[in-house]
């Protein structure tokens, strides 16, 4: 009691019930995540989690999806799919979920697959373009003899000294302009961020980099606290 007194000016007085959850934006940056690696990502970003599924109208007809449009899986035929102007020709697909403010961030099973990509991009890409291979695509991407981690953007590859991700974790923090990849095995580990300058909706997407195997991706269900 006699210290609480004598230093009570240093010590932080309690905010109200409720103020400070009201108040609070984005208080955990990457930095900070990756300095206090635990717990994982459902416990560190589950207040900024996002409900995000997959598009039908932006797949790839070799790719099908099961789950409540929260797996995605290589098909051995092409789906009979609706004819979408916006349809991939290259095995890739995006979600329905946009987000141009604000704090996001999603988890997805990466283990199923041997080659596979986890990004964010532009509502405008194209029908034929891959993700990170221009400026408004991001991803962390585990292809290649060499089965190596690799991030990619504006086309340049940053290679990532970092085991494959048995699920990975996307972290968006728009004001910051500031977008995070992690990997979820027994911690959470930063894996690689960028900084971002676009005012556009920013979307989930992903690539499945092999059609002769019967990969899968699939979005994991975080409850927002």
């Amino acid at each position: 009691m006699l210290l609480l007194e004598k230093y009570s000016g240093q010590f932080p007085t309690e905010e109200p019930p409720g103020l400070h959850q009201e108040t609070r934006v984005c208080s955990l940056s990457s930095e900070s995540a990756a300095k206090n690696p635990e717990p994982g990502m459902s416990s560190q970003f589950s207040q900024w989690a996002d409900d995000v599924t997959f598009d039908l109208t932006r797949i790839y007809q070799r790719l099908v999806i099961t789950a409540q449009n929260r797996k995605v899986m290589v098909s051995s035929y092409p789906s009979d799919y609706e004819p979408s102007p916006k349809r991939f020709c290259i095995s890739q697909v995006m979600c329905s979920q946009g987000f141009s403010t604000g704090c996001h961030s999603w988890e997805v099973i990466t283990k199923d697959s041997d080659g596979w990509a986890v990004g964010v991009a532009h509502e405008m890409i194209g029908e034929r373009d891959k993700l990170g291979r221009s400026e408004h695509y991001w991803c962390v991407e585990w292809v290649g003899p060499k089965k190596q981690l690799s991030a990619w953007h504006r086309d340049r590859e940053t290679l990532l000294n970092r085991e494959k991700p048995l699920k990975a974790g996307v972290f968006l923090e728009l004001q910051k302009k500031s977008m995070s990849f992690y990997s979820i095995r027994d911690k959470e580990m930063l894996l690689h961020t960028f900084e971002i300058n676009t005012s556009n909706p920013l979307y989930p997407a992903f690539w499945l980099y092999s059609l002769d195997r019967n990969g899968s991706l699939t979005i994991s269900h975080t409850n927002r606290r």
